[in-house]
């Protein structure tokens, strides 16, 4: 029989120590046990689930089907404090998603922004935006150009295409337009 310590909170809630040391806040009677788990905290590895009473990482997330976890006027950052590399995912007042790779700061601006009828890839260093390719609904790419009118538009002063055979780097072949 699995034990528990805790206390119940009026008729709908516990928390306590239950069965292997774990802390867990349920939903139900005390006796409910894992069937009923909102929250545990492992007490071997310290892991937090929320939806299970198994988590496998220090934060496992179970949801009902729905959305298992929504970060609202935020953004999500996942980061490795050892070269503060980071993938960064935020919402934004002009309706596009933006994925930021590399070194993300809230100041700077973000590369991969995606909305409903386009995808742009953008690049900034320290500065604004500059956006270097966008991908429509349409299916129709741009380079330098931010509403494409054919599958493949290259907008440059000079624009070229370069074909370099890959095991000779000197050989090649370019199609150019100068302005």
């Amino acid at each position: 029989t699995t034990s528990f310590q805790g206390y119940e909170i009026g008729t709908n809630w516990f928390i306590g120590q239950y069965g292997f040391n774990d802390l867990r806040i349920v939903d139900g009677t005390k006796s409910a046990g894992d069937s009923a788990a909102a929250i545990t905290i492992q007490d071997s590895t310290k892991n937090v689930g929320i939806g299970t009473t198994s988590p496998v990482s220090a934060l496992h997330v179970i949801g009902d089907g729905g959305d298992a976890v929504q970060v609202d006027d935020g953004y999500l950052r996942v980061r490795t404090t050892s070269n503060n590399g980071a993938l960064q995912l935020n919402s934004s007042v002009s309706n596009e998603a933006r994925i930021a790779a590399g070194k993300p700061d809230v100041s700077q601006a973000h590369p991969l922004k995606i909305a409903g009828d386009y995808v742009r890839f953008c690049t900034s260093g320290a500065g604004a935006d500059t956006e270097v390719m966008r991908m429509t609904a349409e299916g129709n790419v741009g380079i330098g150009a931010s509403s494409p009118s054919a599958e493949l538009e290259i907008a440059a002063s000079t624009a070229t295409i370069r074909l370099t055979d890959s095991d000779l780097s000197s050989h090649f072949s370019e199609i150019e337009k100068a302005g």
